[in-house]
């Protein structure tokens, strides 16, 4: 079975805006200019973003981390293992889902202590972590290898509970 049309404006859609999101958190405007904030005195500091946060990051992990997450995760269950392409296409969907999480949740959001929180130098490195198992993740699913995927899913968990441990004291 084909992507639905839906699917496949979606995936696209998301991706541009993963691309955006990316360019964002590492200081680039969309005409490809660094930009950077400017302390009184004129003098400029880190790159910031160029678009701020439209949600929390709570509500990007309950959003999308919590359901990417889940749904692979969910592959371990019986009867829930991946068997058709649609189905691995499925996980691939949720893979990519929680790869681009990990570029937003570096960026912050707009709660009223993200942007403290997303300041802290642990905070892109877990961030990190996420883009990296969601890329393991993808790249199983990719190669339709659910041992991969499983051992992978562990390392999500992981990823979770050692940001919330050291994040959400």
């Amino acid at each position: 079975m084909t992507e639905t049309r839906l699917e496949n404006c979606f995936l696209r859609a998301f991706g541009a805006f993963a691309v955006v999101a990316a360019m964002a958190s590492s200081g680039f405007s969309a005409s490809g200019a660094q930009t950077a904030a400017v302390q009184p005195g004129g003098a400029p500091t880190a790159a910031t973003p160029a678009v701020a946060a439209a949600v929390s990051v709570r509500d990007l992990m309950v959003g999308m981390v919590g359901h990417a997450a889940n749904e692979l995760w969910s592959v371990e269950q019986d009867g829930r293992a991946p068997k058709t392409d649609e189905q691995w296409r499925h996980i691939e969907h949720h893979a990519i889902q929680l790869t681009a999480s990990g570029t937003l949740t570096a960026l912050g959001g707009s709660g009223p202590a993200d942007r403290e929180a997303a300041s802290r130098p642990e905070w892109r490195q877990y961030s990190q972590q996420m883009t990296d198992v969601g890329l393991a993740a993808l790249d199983a699913a990719r190669r339709k290898d659910l041992d991969a995927l499983i051992t992978v899913n562990g390392r999500i968990g992981d990823v979770c509970q050692s940001c919330h441990q050291a994040m959400m004291r």
